[in-house]
């Protein structure tokens, strides 16, 4: 298996870093950054490219990939991801810790492969 991987980590950004990597088996090529924007905010990319024939975004062989977190206190967080492939997949989720033992979240995800499906979902947790 023949997979390499090029990283590039910037000095005045100590958390981030950007990356270029190939998978022959795979027939992919990728390229992504993992960026640290300030505390409590994290975006990942990356593009991908396939060889192998399959059709991704518009008919072209082409993919993109994202998600963020956000820590919007020391107790609530909102997290979010996507996929673009030709047809898309989004999740969302927010969760809040209420006190030491209470923490409540929402969440929803959509695929538009299946348009009739849509979660959407409520969790509340009780640590003793």
């Amino acid at each position: 298996m023949i997979m390499p991987m090029i990283v590039y980590k910037p000095k005045e950004c100590k958390d981030s870093f950007y990356w270029l990597r190939s998978d022959y088996m795979g027939k992919q090529v990728r390229a992504g950054c993992d960026q640290q924007l300030k505390d409590g905010i994290n975006h990942s990319f990356e593009a991908v490219y396939s060889w192998d024939g399959a059709a991704g975004i518009m008919g072209k062989p082409f993919q993109l990939l994202g998600g963020v977190e956000y820590e919007l206190s020391d107790k609530t967080t909102l997290s979010a991801g996507g996929k673009w492939y030709g047809n898309y997949e989004i999740e969302s989720g927010v969760e809040h810790k209420v006190d030491n033992n209470w923490t409540v979240s929402a969440s929803q995800a959509f695929s538009s492969a299946d348009k009739t499906d849509y979660h959407f979902g409520f969790t509340a947790s009780y640590k003793l």
